[in-house]
């Protein structure tokens, strides 16, 4: 059990809505070295991405939410940052919470958040679809990642996670560990000791490759035509940009 800081993330749920990342991204497809300026800690600093409220509230979905749209939008522009009620607005609205009653504050479902964010947006920016990523398959959340900016890690931690954040220490699975608590991160890169992970108002928060591989139970990447078109000189090759747009105006259907 969590003790200083907030989960939320409940187990997968199928949504129809859901697009497969691997159907666009082309086999063997070779990216260019990534600029600088595609990475979190290169628009917003690390310790600028604010808590929003999961150290009170299960809204990591919603947190989630929040860090994703800063990259997002100052990729593309001036960086959109929600403040705290826009944060429990937005987790009201895909959880079912009633701010002040402690009883509802059970958390969601990452596509119960995407389909909130696509249909009713957050601070005024929608998405226009998500897509989900093999838990094992890290060739193609790299290419998301590269693309995209980031993708969104849903997580089982161990206790020994809260130890290790507030070290500042890699997640690393410890002797007795068992994966418990469900949590919603945004990745945005990998070095060379793993992943690199936003969670908890931070952006530097690192995990091993072993670490991934046990926690990890979902990854999505969420989707704009915004994105797509300041990645076309990144990795033009690595994309099946026809069909992807065919199926973001099949789903709205």
């Amino acid at each position: 059990m969590l003790a200083k800081y907030k989960g939320g993330k409940l187990p997968p749920k199928w949504h129809p809505k859901t697009l497969c990342m691997k159907k666009y991204t082309q086999k063997g497809g070779v990216l260019l070295p990534a600029p600088e300026k595609i990475y979190l800690e290169y628009k917003i600093p690390p310790n600028a991405i604010g808590m929003m409220k999961n150290d009170q509230l299960s809204c990591c979905l919603a947190a989630y939410a929040g860090h994703a749209l800063m990259l997002i939008t100052g990729h593309v522009g001036a960086p959109l940052i929600p403040t705290d009620g826009e944060i429990v607005d937005f987790y009201s609205a895909f959880s079912g919470y009633v701010p002040g009653d402690p009883s509802t504050d059970n958390g969601g479902y990452f596509t119960d958040m995407y389909n909130e964010w696509q249909t009713n947006g957050l601070c005024g920016f929608k998405i226009d679809a998500w897509a989900q990523i093999d838990t094992k398959d890290l060739a193609t959340r790299m290419v998301a990642i590269r693309l995209f900016l980031g993708v969104g890690v849903g997580v089982q931690l161990p206790a020994s996670a809260e130890t290790q954040f507030d070290a500042d220490e890699t997640w690393s699975m410890q002797p007795g560990d068992v994966p418990t608590d469900g949590h919603a991160i945004l990745e945005a890169g990998e070095g060379s000791a793993g992943h690199n992970f936003e969670t908890w108002g931070y952006g530097a928060q690192k995990a091993d490759n072993n670490w991934d591989l046990q926690c990890t139970d979902e990854v999505y990447v969420p989707l704009t035509k915004a994105v797509i078109s300041a990645a076309n000189d990144v990795a033009p090759d690595s994309l099946d940009y026809d069909t992807l747009l065919a199926d973001f105006e099949a789903i709205k259907a």
